[in-house]
C-alpha cells in the first residue's frame, strides 16, 4: 500500500477517465498517501496520482479548491460511491492544507475550519 505510483504503474483504462492536468511521465505520488489506494475493488490510485501533482503544482486556495474538486469527480470516475468520495474530499479539504505547494499564504485553522464546514453545510 502507498508505493511509489507513476503513470506506468497505472491502469490505462482509469488513467484515460481523470480529469485535470496530467502528471509528466517522471512524476511520482505516494497514491492516497494516509488512506487506502483500494476500497472494494475500486482501484483510487489514478485519482491520488492526478490529486497529488495537482498540489505539487500549487497555486492559491482557488487552485487548491478546483484541485480537491476535481479530485472527488475522479474518485467517481474510478467507480467510488458518492458517500465514501465525499469522505475523502473532506478528509482532503482539511487535512491537505499542509502539503499544498501555496504561492499566497496558506489559511489559518480558524479559515480551514470554516472552509471545511461551509462546504458541508451547503450539501
Amino acid at each position: 500500500m502507498n508505493d511509489k505510483i507513476t503513470n506506468d504503474t497505472l491502469p490505462l483504462s482509469l488513467f484515460c477517465l481523470m480529469e485535470g492536468a496530467i502528471p509528466p511521465v517522471a512524476f511520482e505520488s505516494n497514491g492516497c498517501s494516509c488512506s487506502p489506494d483500494h476500497i472494494g475493488g475500486v482501484d483510487l490510485r489514478p485519482a491520488c496520482h492526478f490529486h497529488d501533482y495537482a498540489y505539487s503544482i500549487g497555486g492559491t486556495r482557488n487552485d487548491r479548491l478546483q484541485a480537491d474538486d476535481i479530485f472527488f469527480r475522479n474518485l467517481m470516475r474510478s467507480g467510488l460511491s458518492r458517500l465514501k468520495a465525499n469522505f475523502y474530499y473532506r478528509r482532503v479539504r482539511f487535512w491537505g492544507v499542509q502539503y499544498f505547494n501555496w504561492q499566497d499564504q496558506p489559511p489559518s485553522l480558524w479559515e480551514r475550519l470554516l472552509l471545511f464546514f461551509s462546504r458541508y453545510l451547503s450539501w
